[in-house]
């Protein structure tokens, strides 16, 4: 609820569609109140959050690094941490903060909407930030695993790049 007032304070484009999509979910709107592009920005954080998915599980099949459990963590969250079953909650964790971040992400970039390294870098930058939320759990990989670090950036790097690619092919 507070992000919603926050988002309201904003006025912009994001908001109304991040609280759309937000009513989506809750079941309060009907699909006729989206948009053709809400559709397509959806599709796009699905698609690449497979990708995220695959990169990662790549890594953990070819060197064991754990970076691919990071995806579904969410214990480190109140009130959500308790919802069972746990691997189906943190499938949808990781799919609607994919599709959440890239609607917001879209309608915030404005006129750099198709800049394909604008999404790299801020999917590299925030990717690589956001990994040391694993310090707050005691799932692996540990806070201090840089090999688990790296893989992690890289892998939301190459998230960046298919959001952006998509973007440009369809915006």
């Amino acid at each position: 609820m507070q992000i919603l007032k926050l988002f309201n304070l904003l006025k912009c484009e994001a908001y109304k569609k991040c609280r759309t999509f937000i009513l989506f979910l809750r079941g309060s709107i009907n699909l006729n109140h989206f948009y053709e592009s809400d559709f397509k920005l959806i599709a796009i954080g699905i698609l690449g959050g497979v990708v995220l998915i695959l990169v990662l599980k790549l890594v953990l099949l070819t060197t064991g690094n754990t970076a691919y459990y990071l995806l579904f963590n969410f214990d480190y969250i109140p009130v959500i941490q308790d919802l069972k079953p746990v691997w189906l909650f943190g499938y949808l964790f990781h799919f609607v903060t994919c599709i959440a971040s890239v609607i917001g992400l879209f309608y915030m970039a404005n006129t750099y909407q198709k800049n394909i390294l604008l999404y790299v870098l801020v999917y590299a930058i925030g990717g690589g930030g956001l990994f040391f939320l694993t310090a707050l759990s005691e799932q692996p990989p540990a806070a201090n695993d840089w090999q688990a670090w790296i893989f992690w950036t890289i892998a939301h790097a190459i998230f960046g790049y298919v959001v952006g690619a998509l973007v440009k092919k369809w915006f």
